[in-house]
């Protein structure tokens, strides 16, 4: 008798619909910098509540988070110096995403990228898919006499900082058959390049990268694991995926 042995296959779609959270121009006007030493958290001259992206299926794993500063000074005045810090819910340093000082007017530019091995407090805590404060403390070596007219934080899912594929944005944990179909977007005035990374049997990758702003529809691929990765022109920089149109991951399995 033939055997009766028969397989089927499992599909499932999944939608990762990544945000760009942004604080907005959080100074309306301009301040003055009365503070000489650096403020408590709760002194800050400005806060904002954001929430980054998680995914409710286990499988879809954030792999780091990328943040991005902007700050313009209009004066120093008689001072030389404008020290800042953010900080997010707690006031320590292992919760501080940006630390340091500026010594001339202009705008000015930091990201930073969180992960498991950078900034991973920061990282875990963000990760967790609830709001979380953002504080901004500004302080001078002289009360009273820099001014600023605009604050305003980015943070997504994404990446930041090189132009390499070093870090995986997105890891998709599935074994069997992957594709995926999307945007990838940059924040910033250099390019941005998203990538589907199929992890195979040999541990090799293949990068199928697209321009952020650009269709993503790479090849399907059988692999072990799958990551999206980004690279960034600019430093300051952020590519991400998703938003507008989300990515879509379809997994196929044997059952």
């Amino acid at each position: 008798m033939p055997l009766n042995n028969p397989v089927s296959e499992k599909i499932e779609e999944l939608t990762f619909a990544n945000t760009l959270q942004d604080t907005g121009d959080l100074e309306a006007g301009t301040a003055t910098i009365v503070p000489t030493t650096q403020p408590a958290i709760a002194s800050a001259q400005y806060s904002s509540s954001k929430t980054v992206y998680k995914h409710s299926d286990a499988r879809l794993i954030n792999r780091n988070i990328a943040s991005r500063l902007n700050v313009n000074i209009t004066t120093l005045g008689t001072a030389t110096l404008l020290n800042y810090s953010v900080r997010v819910d707690i006031d320590d340093a292992d919760h501080e995403i940006w630390t340091g000082s500026w010594n001339s007017t202009g705008s000015k530019l930091l990201s930073q990228n969180m992960n498991a091995t950078t900034k991973a407090t920061l990282f875990d805590l963000l990760n967790n898919g609830a709001a979380h404060t953002y504080y901004f403390l500004f302080w001078a070596d002289v009360a009273s006499q820099v001014q600023i007219d605009l604050v305003e934080l980015w943070v997504t899912v994404g990446y930041t900082t090189n132009n390499s594929y070093s870090q995986d944005v997105l890891e998709i944990n599935h074994v069997g058959t992957i594709s995926m179909v999307g945007w990838s977007q940059n924040l910033g005035s250099g390019t941005g390049t998203g990538a589907f990374a199929p992890i195979s049997t040999n541990s090799s990758t293949s990068f199928y990268e697209i321009g952020a702003g650009s269709p993503f529809s790479p090849p399907q691929k059988v692999c072990n694991r799958a990551a999206f990765k980004a690279r960034v022109s600019v430093a300051t920089d952020i590519c991400y995926p998703g938003i507008g149109d989300p990515l879509i991951i379809v997994l196929r399995s044997e059952t």
